[in-house]
């Protein structure tokens, strides 16, 4: 990569972010990490919600406020499946992929050389447009793609950003 030629490799991480600094963990040093990486993806698979009986719930307010920030709060329908002869009475029939991207900004390059930490690169990431794979899975849940349960199997715990 640091002689121009695009490379696509992949790495074993909890989300983007941490594949900068797992590279730098296992002794690539920042200084060829920072200017070698252009851009990140991480990915889950969770189980996509049964078309032929998908039904709808209201979930209660106290169990929106573990995802969602409180101000501007509404009733929001959230789904599930009731198990049909289609799914096997599981409720779930395929799946759904769910991704966060990472664009590295110079920014990002600095925090990485000065080995600076997740938290300055998440900061970084996040003026720059970065959501995290939770918010990309709850964008799924409220479109009806899958649970919320599966969320939480498949996803680090985040709070919005």
């Amino acid at each position: 990569a640091l002689t121009g030629h695009l490379v696509f490799a992949t790495l074993h991480t909890n989300n983007a972010l941490q594949a900068m600094i797992r590279l730098v963990e296992i002794g690539v040093a920042p200084y060829q990490v920072a200017p070698s990486i252009n851009g990140v993806v991480a990915q889950r698979l969770a189980a996509r919600i049964c078309q032929r009986c998908k039904e709808p719930y209201y979930p209660s307010k106290d169990e929106l406020k573990k995802y969602f920030k409180e101000e501007g709060l509404a009733e929001v329908p959230f789904y599930r499946g009731r198990g049909c002869k289609e799914c096997g009475n599981s409720g779930y029939k395929g799946r759904v992929a769910f991704h966060e991207l990472i664009l590295i900004t110079e920014e990002m390059r600095s925090i990485i050389t000065n080995h600076g930490s997740a938290e300055e690169l998440q900061k970084a990431a996040q003026k720059v447009g970065y959501r995290s794979l939770r918010y990309d899975g709850l964008k799924k849940v409220l479109l009806g793609m899958t649970t919320i349960e599966e969320i939480e199997k498949n996803t680090p715990f985040e709070w919005a950003f």
